[in-house]
């Protein structure tokens, strides 16, 4: 038979020549556990027997090798033996009637715990009858707090992760379905996801899953403990479990089902709730690995794809380099090139000045809700007017592009044109013209003719 471990357990110990209810902690009187529990073991807690609930308060602590909790109750206490939390059959169905009749009487009472937990509740034995005993909420939490983690993982598929109004009655439910049988359908390996698994139950049992051959009374009544609680139900958890109780003390005859049907079930519970719980993140992490291969396969294509520079004759590529150039456009000025272009180069200062001006550009634009950009090519149409305070002068001029003297070398001579700020506050911005004349030097590449390298020399205007 199938039971719930624990350090503690209940004894009948004689005080002062009366009868009291003792804990027996399990720890040593001189550990660190037992100190924790001497600072929380004054308080008040309850024992239940033979229908009748009476307090019981704690009045101080023996050591015996272990630490000993005692207090005093006005119950009865002769012929009461500790009891292990029994898991299987019709004695621990009759163990949990005996239990739900104890919690919602106290609750009725209003002092039942907010959370059942692993040491809310102690066991001892009259025979065939049980009583329970409820220990104070501050040495049940620290009880519960240095269990060893091997106890603790057992009673785990039988708690509620949350505080709340229905840690009782789940509680009862998981307790009631284990007497019936070995395996709750939300078990899991890994404790998280068990906590999970127990706080999704509200949208993934199925009334399909509960053993077969409970009346309809404690199907209802389970599947709402469990969080299917229909909208029309009465929340008074302590008088729909105390009616339950009354009519249910004898186990039902329940229909066994094959294990090989039961892991079927299972495991399709699993599989939903895994698509319930991980399909969302499935899809995502599927869907951002598509999107990353379609983005390095797009950058892989943009690569290696055929550009129709790739086709230009050297004439044309300088043609286009000067018209990127005028026109600040980076990319098209980096594509006819043959590598990246080095700091300092002819060709690193344009893709520097390039860069700069169109971010200048864009900020300012952004700023100012307008382009502060002239191009030179405009403001010569226009007869080279004077400069407004803030307008960005830039562009090329007269460009004229000649053979070179070898077949892979054009001569390309033009003038650049920049605005200057002024010398003073307040003056006119300056436009500044320089003739630039550029050696071109040109490199075949498996993706046509590039230009391999510039050299350049700069004269001012006459």
């Amino acid at each position: 038979m199938s039971r719930l471990s624990h350090t503690a357990s209940l004894e009948v110990r004689t005080q002062k020549g009366n009868p009291v209810l003792a804990v027996r902690t399990g720890h040593p009187a001189d550990s660190l556990e037992s100190l924790r529990l001497v600072k929380s073991s004054r308080g008040s807690g309850w024992l239940w027997r033979n229908g009748r609930l009476e307090p019981w308060e704690t009045r101080g602590v023996l050591q015996d090798g272990q630490l000993v909790i005692w207090g005093e109750t006005a119950h009865d206490l002769e012929g009461l033996v500790a009891s292990e939390w029994v898991l299987d059959g019709k004695e621990a169905w009759q163990l949990q009637v005996s239990l739900v009749k104890a919690w919602t009487t106290l609750a009725r009472q209003g002092a039942l715990p907010a959370k059942f937990n692993p040491s809310t509740v102690l066991l001892a034995r009259d025979g065939l009858d049980w009583a329970v005993a409820f220990l104070p909420d501050d040495l049940a939490s620290v009880l519960t707090s240095v269990l060893p983690l091997r106890c603790r993982e057992d009673w785990e598929p039988f708690l509620l992760p949350d505080s709340g109004q229905r840690s009782w009655p789940f509680s009862s439910m998981a307790f009631l379905w284990r007497a019936v049988e070995t395996v709750l359908p939300w078990q899991q390996g890994d404790e998280s996801f068990l906590r999970q698994e127990i706080r999704d139950l509200a949208k993934s049992l199925e009334g399909t899953e509960l053993p077969v051959g409970v009346d309809s009374s404690t199907r209802e009544l389970w599947l709402a403990s469990a969080g299917r609680q229909e909208k029309n139900q009465s929340p008074d958890w302590s008088a729909r479990w105390s009616e339950w109780a009354t009519t249910h003390e004898q186990m039902p005859a329940i229909e066994e089902r094959e294990a090989l049907a039961s892991q079927n079930r299972l495991q399709g519970r699993e599989f939903r709730s895994f698509w319930r719980r991980r399909g969302t993140l499935v899809l995502f992490i599927g869907a951002s690995v598509l999107a990353a291969l379609l983005v390095a396969g797009s950058i892989v294509w943009n690569i290696v794809k055929p550009d129709l520079s790739d086709h230009w004759t050297p004439r044309e590529v300088a043609q286009g380099y000067y018209q990127a150039l005028d026109e600040l456009q980076g990319t098209e000025l980096r594509k006819l090139l043959s590598k990246n272009p080095e700091g300092g180069t002819a060709l690193g200062q344009d893709d520097e000045q390039t860069t700069n001006l169109f971010v200048l550009v864009q900020v300012r634009t952004a700023y100012e809700r307008q382009s502060p950009l002239l191009k030179a090519s405009d403001w010569i149409a226009k007869g080279r007017p004077a400069l407004d305070s803030g307008q960005l002068l830039y562009g090329l001029s007269g460009l004229k592009i000649q053979q070179g003297a070898i077949p892979e070398q054009l001569v390309a001579d033009y003038t650049k044109w920049v605005s200057v700020a002024p010398a003073e506050a307040g003056a006119s911005v300056n436009a500044l013209g320089e003739i630039f004349q550029d050696v071109i030097r040109f490199q075949k590449t498996w993706k046509g003719w590039k230009i391999a390298d510039i050299q350049r020399s700069i004269r001012p205007l006459p």
